[in-house]
This record gives C-alpha cells, structure tokens and sequence, in this order.
C-alpha cells in the first residue's frame, strides 16, 4: 500500500460512516456496473451488521474500502474504491474477517471476472453455480473460505 489506511470495526446498530460508504458503493456500480442494492438495503444492511472499513486518516476519514458481514459470516457488501485497488486493501479486509470469522461465504456475479479473480487469489473456493440468482437474470458463484487450522 502507498499511504497509510486505518481500519476500522462497526459494531452492529452504529452507522458511522455510513453515508460515505454509501457513495463509494455509488462509485463502483457507475464505475463496474455491480453492487446495485437500493439505498434501503444497503443502509439496513450497514446498520444490522458488523462493518470493517479502512480509511484514510486525512481530515475527512475517507471511507477506501468496506465489508458488510453477518453473524454466521456471510459477506453481504464489498467494495475497494476503483482507484486504489491492486494496493492490497482488499486482501487486508479479507485478512480482518479471517481473523473474526472461521467461515467466510458470498456471491459474486458469475460475470464479474475482477471479483472472481481477487476472490480466488485470497483463497476462496467456487461451491457451486446458482443460475438466475440476480434480478436481472444473471447467475451467481458462491465463494467460500475457511480460516486455515494451524498445525
């Protein structure tokens, strides 16, 4: 990474941040054409579940990158700001629910090679191929990760 990020865990019922993380969500569906939740969803989601962000220290707390996740380790949202991935900010978010979470699960649009390829790199395997799984008719890969068992 280039600049120094601080990270930062949400606990459920607190939306600090909130509206910036709403706007980089923003941000990448103009940009990549993915995470498409309506501001309802994605505000409840937010405020429901545990959070992780990584922000830049500056005067604003610029909101980088989020994680959305639920109790049984479901990841519901995820998103690095388009101009800073390939940083290793993702990795690093990855790395914080590993640390929290034994299992971690997803979907991914069968269509999103970036995502498909970020989330393989960090260890997470395709369980199976849901057909249909979008509104728009586009098929899902669920992902899966357990936290490695040491020896």
């Amino acid at each position: 990474m280039t600049r120094n990020v601080e990270e930062r865990r949400i606990p459920p019922g607190d939306d600090a941040h909130l509206a910036q993380a709403w706007e980089l969500k923003e941000r990448i569906r103009r940009s990549d054409g993915v995470l498409k939740q309506a501001r309802a969803y994605f505000g409840t989601e937010y405020r429901q579940r545990t959070v992780y962000l990584l922000l830049f220290p500056n005067d604003q707390e610029e909101v980088v990158a989020f994680a959305v996740i639920h109790e049984d380790g479901y990841l519901s949202l995820f998103g690095v700001a388009p101009e800073h991935r390939r940083q290793g900010l993702g990795t690093r978010l990855i790395e914080a629910l590993v640390d929290d979470y034994d299992t971690i699960t997803l979907h991914t649009r069968a269509s999103n090679r970036g995502a498909i390829e970020f989330y393989k790199h960090a260890g997470f395997t395709v369980q199976r191929r849901i057909q249909n799984y979008y509104p728009d008719g586009t098929d899902a890969l669920l992902f899966r990760l357990e936290r490695a068992t040491p020896n």
